[in-house]
């Protein structure tokens, strides 16, 4: 769930509670030079964000630093550089044209919402600031929640009338 310019600038020592949980700190600049405070954030803020134990397993045991450290000299990679790797792969695997970086910060946020996890939680997570800004981009993908409801109501109802018979 993120933006590539902070996927760049994660470090191992971003890592809490056993790699449960990234903290999102900064964000590499378009070059790589330097790290930056993240977008629409001020110096200091951050945000902590859920960790699958597949990534962890990946990530626990490289040294101190970048993750993806830059051999050129410079603390991170820079977008283009990046961009231009991704697109290459993509290209090389099939995979359509209009699948980008950024595709995956989406395929994140979707997969949580279609499995049932609060936008309020996947909005923090991405960085939103307002939950708007999530609901205006993802709400086709969140389930029913009439079909759920009503589930819900028949559910307590057979309770109480099974308890009551």
């Amino acid at each position: 769930g993120l933006r590539i310019r902070e996927a760049l600038a994660v470090e191992c020592g971003d890592f809490r509670d056993g790699g449960a949980v990234l903290r999102v700190i900064r964000q590499s600049s378009v070059t790589g030079d330097r790290a930056m405070p993240l977008k629409h954030r001020k110096p200091g803020e951050y945000r902590d964000v859920p960790v699958p134990g597949y990534l962890w397993s990946m990530v626990e045991g490289l040294p101190k630093g970048p993750v993806c450290p830059n051999p050129n000299g410079l603390p991170y990679f820079s977008y283009s550089v990046v961009y231009k790797a991704f697109i290459a792969a993509r290209n090389i695997e099939g995979i359509e044209a209009g699948f980008t970086p950024h595709s995956l910060r989406h395929t994140f946020a979707t997969a949580l919402l279609a499995n049932l996890v609060p936008i309020t939680d996947v909005a923090e997570w991405l960085g939103h600031r307002e939950i708007s800004v999530t609901y205006r981009i993802y709400a086709h993908l969140i389930p029913s929640a009439a079909s759920r409801a009503r589930s819900v109501l028949d559910s307590e109802y057979q309770a109480w009338h099974d308890s009551n018979s």
